[in-house]
């Protein structure tokens, strides 16, 4: 896949945005079953982080619990005509941002079960450091939901906003 410019009297709304391409795409019965990509765009700006969800795993704010960013209106993935769009998600400097692959959610314990947003998941990543918390997310899926039983590959990235730059 090639970068794409933005379309003419479109510009991109953010830096973040501004590699998904907007050129028409094949029509949906020329693709084969893998002719698509889902891709997930995330720029953390001051007290918000904006997202471009294009079909990708919704990403997990943590804070006193677990919330899905689901986004708000659902949007194809690349190689599927998406009509892409930005939305803005507010963060406070304690919350955290789970962006994952699918690798995450198809995780099932030896029974089938995925593995659930409960009690455990959030002790995990609400460990004190980000390194500390990806550890124990890993060894969490590592315990209840061996490597061996998940089909895909896995990719965890954890963010936090950074302190405010003193003056």
């Amino acid at each position: 896949m090639s970068a794409c410019p933005p379309t003419p009297g479109r510009p991109p709304a953010t830096p973040a945005s501004a590699g998904i391409c907007t050129r028409p795409s094949p029509r949906p019965r020329d693709l084969g079953p893998e002719d698509f990509v889902t891709v997930l765009l995330a720029e953390f700006v001051p007290g918000a982080v904006l997202l471009v969800n294009c079909g990708h795993p919704a990403p997990i704010r943590i804070d006193s619990r677990l919330r899905v960013l689901e986004p708000p209106r659902p949007c194809r993935p690349l190689g599927l005509s998406p009509d892409r769009y930005v939305w803005r998600v507010r963060l406070r400097p304690s919350d955290r941002l789970l962006l994952f692959t699918d690798g995450f959610t198809e995780a099932r314990d030896r029974s089938g079960t995925p593995l659930p947003f409960d009690e455990h998941l959030h002790a995990a990543l609400t460990a004190p450091t980000l390194a500390e918390a990806l550890r124990d997310l890993l060894d969490l899926l590592r315990r209840d939901h061996p490597i061996r039983t998940r089909p895909d590959d896995l990719t965890l990235i954890l963010a936090q906003p950074a302190d405010s730059p003193q003056e």
